[in-house]
């Protein structure tokens, strides 16, 4: 007989209550008390305990079990606690080093790069090596230097360099199904040139571009996507989960509405709120060890971001992303995890609430919620991770729910 999974730590809460329930009631067998008596028959006693005898092997194998697990998941609970004070102590370390400036530029080079070892996070990293990107066009060498392509329209310069990943409003109608409304054309194209700052702003990003190095502007993106988020669909509904599963049904399991386990939840008909330039990487940050909270702000620091630029998305903006991305490059463009996103739910009476995630499986973008972080496992073997997201253009702050 197989024993049942461990899910969470609540199962195993449980189980360990259970098992030392057990103990004591086998412990107590022979207790004299007002319910129990002593059986002085010896053929009697020996047939009670030949039938427990099953019981107390199971319970001793048991308790074995509980020992390695209930210490796996406190060394966990420890390790998630120093990673978080290793980041707030990197953060102080790195806000004290803007200060000092009468310190040998050498040993504050070495301090910044000890740093930088010790992050290990994902960079957005710029160099001259060529890129094989079949989303990317190829320009001949008179288009590609600097007065080329700082005299580019901001569409023209993002298209050079994102190629096939720079999915603007003409491209974004025609996967939607209809021309965006005139009101949302105009955001759009008025908020691409803020865009186009924010991004000009990443550190050694102006020089870049100042000096037309354009093969390694796209080495450096050839992992993002740069998409518009609209808040309403062509014929005019709500850009939400809801809206986007009738506009595109192909990539949901085929189900009806009343069949969804979500349907009746509020992130079913939750829309994108603002309209707004995103910026968004295809792979995920590892969430094993690290919570999303920390990830993203270890991500922001080893790519020295402004504060509040990178969020955690939302359970629309990630179908969203998926959604416009896959189907404007023909493949799935985000790598597969457990993508935790900052939407959270609460089913009728349940005492907590549960965080959504979203996942690929066979073709389809499925969901589901949790409580805690999905781990991996043989039978789900997909990582827990955040898709980092970089809002390009003004858009509400996200309430980040971490995980």
């Amino acid at each position: 007989m197989t024993p049942p999974a461990l899910s969470s730590e609540t199962d195993v809460a449980t189980l360990t209550e259970r098992v030392h329930e057990l103990a004591q009631r086998i412990t107590h067998l022979g207790d004299q008390g007002e319910d129990a008596e002593i059986v002085e028959d010896i053929d009697t006693s020996h047939a009670l305990a030949l039938s427990i005898k099953p019981y107390v092997d199971r319970l001793i194998s048991l308790q074995h079990l509980m020992n390695p697990v209930g210490g796996v998941i406190e060394k966990r609970e420890q390790i998630q606690e120093l990673q978080e004070e290793l980041a707030e102590d990197i953060a102080l370390i790195e806000h004290a080093t803007t200060d000092l400036d009468e310190v040998d530029p050498s040993l504050l080079q070495d301090l910044q790069t000890e740093i930088a070892a010790a992050k290990r996070d994902r960079r957005i990293e710029f160099t001259d090596d060529a890129v094989a990107d079949e989303d990317a066009d190829e320009d001949s060498s008179a288009e590609a230097d600097s007065t080329a392509l700082q005299e580019r329209s901001t569409e023209d310069r993002l298209r050079a360099i994102f190629g096939a990943r720079f999915i603007d409003t003409e491209r974004l109608g025609e996967m939607l199904g209809g021309q965006l409304s005139d009101e949302e054309l105009a955001n759009a194209r008025g908020s691409l040139e803020q865009a186009w700052q924010r991004l000009v702003s990443l550190p050694q990003m102006r020089q870049q571009v100042t000096e037309g190095r354009l093969k390694s502007l796209r080495r450096a993106f050839s992992e993002y996507a740069l998409v518009y988020r609209t808040t309403t669909l062509p014929d005019g509904s709500p850009c939400h989960l809801a809206g986007l599963r009738d506009s595109l049904s192909g990539r949901f399991v085929q189900s009806s509405e009343r069949s969804l386990w979500y349907s009746k939840l509020g992130f079913y008909r939750e829309a994108i709120a603002n309209g707004h330039w995103a910026l968004v990487d295809s792979q995920y940050l590892n969430c094993t060890f690290k919570r999303p909270k920390i990830r993203l702000m270890m991500y922001a620091r080893a790519n020295e971001l402004p504060p509040g630029i990178v969020r955690q998305k939302s359970l629309v903006e990630d179908i969203y992303d998926r959604l416009i991305c896959d189907s404007a490059l023909e493949r799935e463009f985000f790598a597969n995890c457990h993508s935790l996103t900052r939407t959270v739910y609460q089913m009728s009476g349940d005492d907590s609430k549960k965080q959504v995630y979203v996942y690929y499986l066979d073709g389809m973008i499925r969901l589901t919620g949790k409580r805690g972080i999905p781990h991996w496992r043989p039978s789900k073997p997909r990582w827990p991770g955040v898709l980092p997201s970089l809002a390009l253009s003004d858009s509400p702050a996200a309430d980040v729910v971490d995980g």
